[in-house]
């Protein structure tokens, strides 16, 4: 089941989302926590001009849909992400995704670290939501994707 997390961010309490497993190529895959990136992915789309400079698919109807499954088009959606974001992301396994540890301060700028994916994701979903003039992602995601919305432990 999906998650809300505060994480510590360049000195601020953040309110973020987070998996509780892994989700993808031979991930654990519980559904709460793929129907995360499903919605994850698509309010990315949603909030961005240029999806290919972002996530790395070449059109809308590669995403994935939000069922909680891990179908063809989630899997190809992460590869994609990690493909297009790859020496920035750590770990750089292909075709799976871990939950971020929030546990620990994340740094504000890219420099020569990587980062966790979740948190990249996380990046990109509270800019996607800023675009569509929602201050906050993790509340605006289960209001844009009902479905999400039993999905996610408080």
């Amino acid at each position: 089941m999906a998650k809300r997390e505060i994480m510590r961010y360049d000195g601020d309490k953040v309110p973020s989302l987070n998996l509780s497993f892994s989700v993808g190529l031979g991930g654990h895959n519980d559904k709460g926590d793929v129907m995360l990136l499903q919605a994850m992915f698509n309010l990315i789309a949603l909030g961005t001009n240029n999806i290919t400079s972002v996530l790395g698919v070449r059109s809308k109807s590669e995403l994935p849909d939000l069922t909680g499954t891990l179908d063809s088009n989630t899997i190809f959606t992460i590869i994609a992400f990690q493909h297009r974001w790859l020496h920035q992301l750590y770990p750089p396994k292909s075709g799976w995704i871990f939950p971020a540890d929030y546990k620990k301060e994340l740094p504000a700028t890219v420099g020569p670290e990587r980062r966790q994916q979740m948190f990249m994701l996380h990046q990109l979903a509270q800019e996607a939501a800023a675009r569509l003039n929602e201050a906050d992602y993790t509340t605006f995601l289960p209001q844009e994707f009902p479905e999400l919305k039993p999905y996610v432990k408080n």
